[in-house]
């Protein structure tokens, strides 16, 4: 009690020791006739501080109904404000989905044009179309009516080659005799 500065009733009455804790407390009680007993005091003291409790009870439950008021109308707009930050919490979670699935398409996609561009490559070496297996099949006989041309002077050739070994042959076995 003597924190709220109410000096309590002591054993031994002293008039000089209350005037002092009066001075030393900074008490509220203010400045009474010393013939005042100490009861007396204290019973004002508790009065003031009952009416001090009282406004300060009043300004409370004036605060606690401001704040009641101001749940009543934040709270609507809070649950909304955290309905929707979990719905943006949603949809960033499925835009990472999608970028992600994009990427993987990307890479995909890069991966499938390489393996094309190898069998379009591919395709371009061995698979003909029938141009080029037309001017393949020109080509091809040209070289064989060179082949040709070539065996029929190797023949010729041959003959010749022949013809002069036995005329050669001919002609030692005539020196030899």
């Amino acid at each position: 009690m003597s924190d709220w500065g109410i000096p309590l009733p002591s054993t031994h009455t002293n008039p000089t020791e209350d005037s002092q804790d009066q001075q030393d407390g900074a008490s509220r009680v203010e400045e009474e006739d010393v013939h005042v007993d100490e009861y007396t005091r204290y019973e004002r003291s508790m009065t003031t501080l009952r009416k001090q409790a009282n406004k300060l009870a009043q300004q409370l439950e004036k605060d606690t109904e401001i704040c009641d008021h101001f749940n009543e109308v934040m709270g609507p707009a809070l649950q909304v404000m955290s309905k929707l930050s979990l719905q943006a919490s949603d949809r960033a979670a499925m835009l990472q989905k999608q970028i992600d699935t994009a990427r993987r398409l990307a890479v995909m996609r890069e991966t499938n044009a390489a393996r094309e561009t190898r069998e379009d490559a591919g395709a371009a070496v061995g698979d003909q179309t029938t141009v080029q297996c037309h001017l393949l099949r020109d080509r091809i006989l040209g070289v064989a009516k060179a082949i040709g041309v070539i065996e029929n002077e190797l023949r010729r050739h041959d003959n010749i080659v022949t013809t002069t070994y036995e005329a050669c042959s001919k002609r030692r076995a005539l020196i030899r005799q």
